[in-house]
C-alpha cells in the first residue's frame, strides 16, 4: 500500500465561491425581472455551462487528459470531467430555505495550477451566463411593455378619432 500511494497522482482540488448579491431594490417597489428560484437559475446556467461543447472547448483550451484523450473517444472524456467538477450551494444557518446566498464551484485535477485556471473559467462562465439572461429578461420586459405603450396610444387615438367624428 505505501508503493501504491506514491505511485498514485496527486489529485488537487480548486474552489471558489461566488457570492449572490440578492435585488438592491425593495420587492415591494420594484418586481424583479426574473422570477425563477436561484437553485433552478443556478441549475440552468450549470446545465449550459457543463455542456459538451463548452467542455469540449475548456478541455482542448487547457489541454486537459492528455492521456485518457488519447485512448478514449472525447465523450467518455468530457463524462470524466463531468465527475470531477461540482457545483453546489453554500447554505447559510441564517438565511431561509429558498434563498441560497453564495455557490461553490470545484474542480479535482492532477495539476493544480491547471485545476484553478479552470474553475476560474467556470466562475467566468457562470457570471457571463447571469449577464446575458439577466439582459435578455430585461430587453423582453422593456419591449413587452414598449408593445403594451404601443397599443394603449394606438387605441386613445381610436378613440380620439371616433370622439373627433362624432362631434
Amino acid at each position: 500500500s505505501v508503493v501504491g500511494v506514491y505511485l498514485y497522482p496527486d489529485n488537487y482540488l480548486s474552489q471558489a465561491v461566488v457570492k449572490i448579491v440578492p435585488q438592491q431594490v425593495p420587492q415591494n417597489m420594484v418586481q424583479s425581472a426574473i422570477n425563477q428560484q436561484m437553485s433552478d437559475r443556478i441549475n440552468s446556467m450549470a446545465q449550459t455551462i457543463l455542456s459538451r461543447t463548452v467542455l469540449t472547448t475548456i478541455i482542448n483550451t487547457f489541454n486537459l487528459y492528455q492521456r485518457e484523450r488519447s485512448r478514449m473517444p472525447i465523450e467518455d472524456v468530457i463524462e470524466l470531467m463531468k465527475k470531477d467538477i461540482q457545483i453546489l450551494p453554500v447554505a447559510s444557518p441564517t438565511a431561509s430555505t429558498d434563498r441560497i446566498p453564495a455557490f461553490a464551484v470545484t474542480f479535482s485535477y492532477e495539476n493544480r495550477l491547471l485545476a484553478q485556471r479552470v474553475v476560474q473559467d467556470l466562475v467566468s462562465r457562470f457570471i457571463d451566463e447571469n449577464i446575458r439572461n439577466r439582459s435578455n429578461a430585461t430587453f423582453q420586459t422593456t419591449q413587452f411593455i414598449k408593445d403594451q405603450l404601443d397599443d394603449s396610444k394606438k387605441q386613445l387615438d381610436d378613440s380620439e378619432n371616433k370622439l373627433a367624428s362624432f362631434r
